[in-house]
């Protein structure tokens, strides 16, 4: 295939929900397609990609990033002058699209709709579920967004995307992703489709990780019997921390040699919370990191509690990584959690989630026959959480849309979950 593919930035020490189209985008490559990848925005001392066509949008000389808007423009001029170049050819262009600023043959955004992320912002929790926690958590969030204004204009340029009449499909990676797309935006149930989520980090063997298990313990002096609980997110407050720490705190009051690693933004509130629950020092506050999977090898379980989340990125790399997590229901990857229904990778809590649900889960995992099982059935969705397994999946959806109306026979599947490691 012929392909044009715009990618928001290129930061390949990133390790958040944001890493997977990268290695999308370079495996497409891989697999001898002919890329051209249309980038936004390159960190800095990074190298680009090989083996592909790689174009940075141009940017002002005081700014690393030329604005969604501008990047948004650049992207639809790229993709015409492509597209002139590929007439005639044996090739036609299609084009990809791993954000949602601009229309192409198929938008395969990482995120649901950014719509639902605004009103998700400015709702406060539920009167009836209002805990201090969740209030703590919400102020946080809306109070100390400085990406706001960002995220009203991506919204914005997201909003007149699925009007655009060059729009294809909208892939999404979950069911939650799909109704957000359909519920914001009006669209027929066939201009969204479903494709297999994705970890990274599924398809690798690391035969080193109980070195790695080790190593991190020692580095945050955690003893090697202590059942550790893993909160991941670069947004703590739109994931629950608040209640997760408050959780925890039950937890240790009711079990000794537990620890929780607390990854992510640092806020100076979870310090001052941890304290007052009288369980700092029961609580590891790494701060950002890349280090991803070096966290989900040294972890038992990962644990998180947002009242809404399309995708649960960090469920599904725990899963992926055979790491049990728990999470609540209002979590695009809670299906995922429970598809083994006599053998759940975890629990699944009511959403919005209180800590007393929370911490009867992880008390429940606190048990090493439970978290044994739980552990068994995550490594064994591993498989179909490989890039493989994705990529199979998006270029059958990218060669159904290649042809034209008349000659399509049935929707795009996705392919077999064998999967060579990535």
């Amino acid at each position: 295939m012929n392909l044009a593919i715009a990618l928001e930035r290129w930061n390949p020490r990133e390790a958040g929900s944001g890493r997977w189209p990268m290695h999308a985008a370079c495996r497409l490559a891989a697999r001898g397609h002919r890329v051209t990848l249309l980038v936004g925005y390159q960190a800095p001392d990074t190298t680009p990609p090989t083996g592909l066509d790689y174009r940075l949008a141009p940017r002002p000389a005081t700014r690393p990033y030329p604005g969604p808007q501008r990047y948004a423009a650049w992207v639809k001029s790229q993709f015409a002058s492509l597209r002139a170049q590929a007439s005639g050819r044996d090739a036609p262009l299609l084009t990809l699209a791993f954000v949602s600023v601009v229309a192409a043959d198929v938008v395969h955004p990482w995120r649901g709709a950014l719509a639902q992320q605004l009103a998700q912002v400015a709702a406060p929790p539920p009167r009836a579920r209002q805990t201090w926690a969740s209030r703590l958590g919400h102020f946080l969030h809306t109070a100390r967004d400085p990406a706001r204004p960002h995220r009203r204009t991506l919204a914005e340029l997201e909003r007149q995307m699925t009007g655009d009449a060059a729009l294809g499909k909208v892939a999404a990676l979950t069911a939650e992703m799909a109704a957000q797309w359909r519920r914001h935006y009006a669209l027929p149930a066939e201009k969204v489709v479903m494709l297999p989520p994705v970890a990274v980090a599924a398809g690798r063997l690391r035969v080193d990780a109980p070195a790695i298990r080790r190593r991190v313990r020692n580095g945050f002096g955690v003893a090697p019997d202590e059942v550790v609980y893993l909160f991941l997110s670069d947004e703590p407050a739109r994931h629950g921390a608040a209640a997760v720490l408050t959780a925890f705190a039950q937890v240790a009051r009711q079990r000794t040699h537990v620890t929780l690693m607390l990854a992510g933004t640092a806020e100076y509130a979870w310090q001052v919370m941890a304290a007052e629950l009288g369980v700092r020092e029961h609580v590891r506050m790494i701060g950002t990191t890349n280090q991803h999977d070096d966290l989900y090898a040294a972890a038992d379980v990962l644990v998180t509690a947002p009242p809404v989340d399309p995708l649960g990125a960090a469920v599904v790399e725990a899963l992926g990584s055979g790491l049990p997590a728990i999470t609540t229901a209002d979590d695009g990857a809670a299906a995922l959690v429970l598809s083994k229904k006599d053998a759940p990778a975890g629990r699944v809590v009511a959403g919005p989630a209180g800590p007393e649900a929370l911490a009867a889960a992880m008390l429940e995992l606190a048990d090493a026959h439970e978290r044994r099982r739980a552990a068994a059935a995550a490594e064994s969705l591993r498989p179909q959480l490989t890039m493989d397994h994705h990529l199979d999946a998006l270029e059958a959806l990218l060669a159904e849309v290649g042809v034209p109306a008349g000659r399509r026979s049935s929707p795009a599947k996705a392919g077999p979950p064998g999967a060579t490691p990535f």
